[in-house]
């Protein structure tokens, strides 16, 4: 049986240049299993940004198929709406702590109840300015995405797991469960959206866009349109977190999403160490560190969402 959005095996073979893809057949979801450099030894991680599954009741079982794999440790963002306290997987776990607030636009009422005057005023401009649509075949797309992306990649100096090679875009843009949307002038590609379909929630995954874009204020256009046709189908978009640390001061990004929002909740960082002599052996030199696990300190700067 397959499953939709981030439980997909689609989106984990989409991750495959981070990791190799192992399904988790109890609960029905999937990681990455990634070579631990300058040793012979494996962990596994959640894929980027969130970690979703069929049953999370079951997921303890497939930790314990992980300690006999051999693997040192495993890490995961889980799905903010998860019922991690009901299904007790934070107790199968040795860290489990709150990581990023997510922003979180319930639908069904009128737009005036869930974003701000700002935000709506800026749309109104941005939507006198430029197109948008819901593109029929994302595929199509992949040679203006993966420009645009690139773009962003250069002028926010992105150098951790966002960033997708094209290979990874290409099977991501294939997903059934994708959503694309697309901002233009004069039928020129200036801006995107995509959005991840899961349940009754759609999350947005990356957005990017070009100077033009920025100028002409389409990432209010596209946020403003998204809540339009989500509402026809869905709940509430997932409008994911902020930059940097988490719930950081002074953070743009945090703040643009929040006024698009009249809910928030919180993703939670879940860490498993699988075999505690290994674990301890490759944390040894490590200065005392929050991060986890250890041993990978400073690998990734803090994801967007």
């Amino acid at each position: 049986m397959s499953f939709a959005g981030y439980a997909s095996e689609a989106y984990a073979r989409a991750l495959s240049f981070a990791g190799e893809p192992l399904h988790l057949p109890a609960c029905g979801g999937w990681v990455l299993r990634r070579a631990i450099p300058g040793t012979p030894y494996f962990d596994a991680m959640g894929p980027y940004p969130l970690f979703a599954c069929r049953d999370w009741s079951r997921l303890g079982e497939d930790l314990a198929a992980l300690k006999r794999s051999g693997l040192v440790s495993l890490t995961l963002v889980a799905d903010p709406f998860a019922p991690l306290t009901a299904a007790g997987v934070t107790g199968c776990f040795d860290l489990a702590r709150p990581f990023k607030r997510h922003f979180v636009a319930r639908l069904g009422g009128d737009v005036k109840q869930i974003a701000t005057p700002h935000h709506l005023r800026n749309a109104r401009r941005g939507l006198r300015r430029v197109q948008v649509n819901v593109v029929e075949d994302p595929s199509s797309h992949l040679d203006n995405w993966v420009g645009l992306y690139g773009e962003l990649v250069a002028r926010k100096g992105v150098a951790d797991l966002r960033r997708f090679n094209r290979e990874s875009f290409r099977q991501l843009l294939a997903m059934d469960d994708l959503v694309m949307l697309r901002a233009s002038r004069e039928e020129h590609s200036i801006g995107y959206r995509l959005f991840i379909q899961q349940g009754d929630t759609a999350y947005c995954h990356l957005s990017a866009y070009s100077r033009d874009g920025y100028r002409d204020g389409v990432s209010y256009a596209l946020s403003r349109s998204a809540i339009d046709h989500f509402a026809r189908t869905l709940t509430c978009i997932d409008w994911g977190g902020g930059v940097g640390a988490p719930d950081a001061a002074n953070d743009g990004l945090a703040a643009f999403k929040a006024g698009w929002s009249n809910d928030s909740v919180d993703s939670w960082l879940l860490g498993a160490i699988l075999d505690a002599g290994r674990y301890a052996q490759l944390s040894r030199a490590v200065p005392a560190t929050q991060y986890f696990p250890a041993y990978r300190h400073g690998e990734f700067g803090q994801g967007a969402r």
